[in-house]
This record gives structure tokens, sequence and C-alpha cells, in this order.
């Protein structure tokens, strides 16, 4: 079987879906080894082939998005895997496509064009009608597909992704020590979130909740990691409306090993999302042996399953109920640490690699 896959994402600056195409791929390269694989990407590459999928069976093509289509027809490609919610091209007999979420159908007003949104919301249909088969990430990114967009679940296989986006997030030699000199953290220790700072991430909520944990402030900073992107401005007003700016430090982007590190050396891990198509930062922190509070909404609890402390991500005062207990008695920390290690065994990306090469089989 000649299967192409499109891996632009792998290709450019990683995020998310980036950091997706990239462990599919190599993984799919360690397990396979009797299928052809071509990778196309566009010309804007800034990521090198990684040496891992440089073998006989794996070949990657540099063509430009418009002319991916002749080129996938040129190479002779049975079937295609769109891995961004596109289909820029189609396989000679069958195409599958990857969907991660559907958070701007959920949340259309945090579009930052309303048309624009609706424009990408008609591409992504005509999409899904014609992929052969569709990849939901979740359970509840299956089911947002059936309830938005009206897909039949037959034609949808859930295939989860692995525990852990960045390369040995679950190791550093990086020391608390030297992320306090960098970042200038302050105290004996810290409360970790990861990610955006879009709305349904609850950046709010979680600032809400933070201000209530009184004498816990003064020993555990807040530390943001991720870019807060457009939002950044009205997180500031929300801190200094809290009088929360000395105790919370946001870091914007990181380096994947300084991201281990703060992973590592966090002494909670508090996600309060609105809404996630699947949801690794919870799993990465539990990689790293962090316990985790998370939201008792949309895939989240697929997630985690025992191994976090659920929560309603809308009542800031319960946030902070859990966190206190949590921080006060190292009891229940250390078995959530225990239930979370042995929960993120239950993702691979091996796994992944296996589940989607059978949904490639299946339609072939």
């Amino acid at each position: 079987m000649r299967i192409g896959i499109d891996a632009t994402p792998m290709f450019r600056e990683r995020g998310g879906i980036g950091w997706y195409a990239y462990h599919l791929t190599t993984s799919l390269a360690r397990i396979d080894h009797e299928n052809t694989y071509v990778l196309y990407h566009d010309a804007s590459s800034q990521f090198p082939i990684d040496p891992s999928i440089n073998q006989h069976n794996f070949s990657s093509v540099e063509v430009p998005k418009w002319c991916m289509r002749r080129q996938v027809r040129r190479d002779a490609i049975e079937v295609f895997h769109g891995t961004n919610y596109r289909l820029a091209a189609y396989g000679r007999y069958r195409s599958v496509i990857t969907v991660h979420d559907l958070a701007l159908e959920r949340f259309p007003q945090h579009s930052k064009k309303i048309f624009g949104q609706r424009w990408a919301s008609w591409r992504s249909s005509r999409a899904f009608a014609r992929a052969d088969r569709i990849i939901a990430v979740s359970h509840q990114t299956a089911q947002d597909l059936h309830d938005y967009y009206r897909i039949p679940l037959e034609r949808i296989n859930v295939v989860h992704h692995g525990g852990s986006l960045a390369r040995n997030v679950d190791h550093t030699d990086i020391t608390l020590e030297f992320l306090k000199q960098r970042y200038g953290l302050h105290g004996g220790g810290y409360i970790l979130h990861v990610g955006g700072g879009g709305p349904r991430k609850n950046i709010s909520g979680l600032l809400e909740a933070y201000s209530m944990l009184g004498d816990l402030r003064r020993r555990y900073q807040l530390v943001l990691v991720g870019g807060m992107g457009r939002w950044m401005e009205q997180i500031a007003q929300k801190m200094r409306q809290l009088d929360l700016t000395n105790d919370v430090v946001i870091t914007g982007y990181v380096a994947q090993e300084h991201l281990a590190a703060f992973y590592r050396h966090a002494s909670l891990f508090v996600y309060p999302s609105l809404y996630e198509g699947f949801g690794i930062p919870p799993l990465e922190a539990m990689a790293s042996g962090i316990p985790v509070i998370t939201s008792n909404t949309s895939s989240l609890p697929e997630v985690v399953g025992d191994a976090a402390v659920l929560v309603d991500p809308l009542q800031p005062a319960t946030l902070a109920q859990s966190i206190k207990a949590i921080l006060n008695d190292a009891s229940i920390g250390e078995s959530l640490r225990q239930k979370g290690l042995s929960r993120v065994k239950e993702f691979s990306w091996e796994q992944t690699a296996r589940n989607t090469l059978a949904v490639y089989t299946g339609v072939f």
C-alpha cells in the first residue's frame, strides 16, 4: 500500500498538531516496514526530516500546497491522510482525515473573524464529506462531529493521542534553582498551567481560584507556561484586578527542555479548560509525577480517568478548595501521583500509530 501523509504541520513551527504529525510518522516508521509512505510538506518548512524516518519505505516531497493534489496523483498514492482537518489531496482509492477538536464550532465567538470562521467551517464540512474515514482523537470529538456536522458515528474511528506532545517531557536535568533564576520565580513551589490564553482555556477562572488561596499564595506561585497571544492584556488586567501581579508568572513559549523542567518541579498541575478535543497537558503532567486537577467537561474525564481531581471549571471556589486540599495534604497528592503514573501508561504514540495503520488498512 502506498500511503501519503500531509506532514506540513510537522515541518512548521510545532504546535499541538505539528507534534501529532511528528509522533505519528516517527512511530509508523518504527512499526511498519512493509507499506510505502510519502510525507508531503510545503516550501515553508522550518524543520529537517527526522533521522528516525529516513528509511527505505519513507520519503518526503516538498511541494506547494496548491500542487499537492497533482503530486499525490503522480506518485500513485493509494491512501492519503490529512492530519489537520483538511484534505489537500485524495488517495487513488481512499482518503482519511484527522479532526483534533471542534473548538471554534463550540465557541465561534472566540474566532478572530466570524466570516472567516464560517468559511473555514464550510471547507471543513466539504473535507469531512469527502473523506472515506475520519479519525477523531477522542469520543468527545467524535460526538461533536456527529452533532455539528451530522456525520454518522460509523464513519468515525476514535484514535487517542500518545501521552505527551514534546519529546522527553518526563525527563530533564534542569534544576528548580535554574527555573527560579531564569523566570523570576520565588517561594517554595509553584502551581503550573500549560496552554494558551484563549477564553476556553479559562485562565480567568484559574486566576480567581488562585486569588482565594490565602496564605498558600505566599508559598506557591502560579506559573502560566505558553503564549497568551491577543488575550495577554485581558489576562494582565484580571491579574491587576485581583492583586496577583507579584504572585503570577507568565513565561510565554519556552524551550522543550524548560517545559519538561516546569512539569517535573511543579507542586501541582491545574487545567480548568472549558473544552478540549483531547487534552494532552494533563497527561504530560502525570508522566512527570505531578498531581493533576482538571475539568469535568468535554474529553478531559475520558483522558484522565480517575487519576485526577475533576471540578466544574465554572466554579472557582470549588477549584480553590481542591487546590488547598492537595497542597495541604501530602497523602492526597501522593495518591494522585501514583494514579497518574499508572494512567499515562495507557497512552502511547506507538499505539496511536498501530490504530491509525488499522484505519489505513480498513479503507484500502
